[in-house]
C-alpha cells in the first residue's frame, strides 16, 4: 500500500532538500520577510527561541491537508498565544506555504 503524501514529504521532495534541513526551511518560509535577517541570527545564537514553531513544524509534518495544518495551527497559537511576538510565524504565511503542497480538504477515505 502507498504512504500517504504528507507536508514533510511532500515538500522535501518538490523542494529538493533533506529532511534534515526540512524544519529550518519551514520556520523561515513562514516568518515575514521583514525579519528574517534578525531570525537567522536568533537561530544561530539561540535556537530555543523557536521552541514553539519547532513544535508546530513537526506537528503539521504528518499532515495531509490544508485544513489539518491550520487546525494544528490554531490550537498553538491559542494555547501560546502568538498576539504581541515580534519574530513569530504567522497563520498566513504557515497557510500559503501549505498551500503549494497540500489540497485543501482531506482526500475521502474509500
Amino acid at each position: 500500500m502507498a504512504q500517504p503524501n504528507n507536508l514533510k514529504k511532500v515538500c522535501c521532495e518538490r523542494l529538493g532538500i533533506s529532511n534534515e534541513a526540512y524544519e529550518k526551511t519551514v520556520l523561515f518560509a513562514c516568518l515575514p520577510k521583514r525579519v528574517r535577517w534578525l531570525a537567522r541570527l536568533l537561530w544561530a545564537w539561540r535556537r530555543s527561541y523557536f521552541k514553539i514553531e519547532i513544535m508546530i513544524i513537526q506537528r503539521i509534518a504528518t499532515c495531509g491537508s490544508l485544513q489539518e495544518v491550520l487546525d494544528i495551527y490554531e490550537a498553538y497559537r491559542t494555547a501560546y498565544g502568538f498576539k504581541n511576538a515580534r519574530i513569530r510565524m504567522t497563520g498566513q504565511l504557515v497557510s500559503n506555504f501549505a498551500k503549494q503542497f497540500l489540497p485543501r480538504y482531506p482526500e475521502p477515505k474509500s
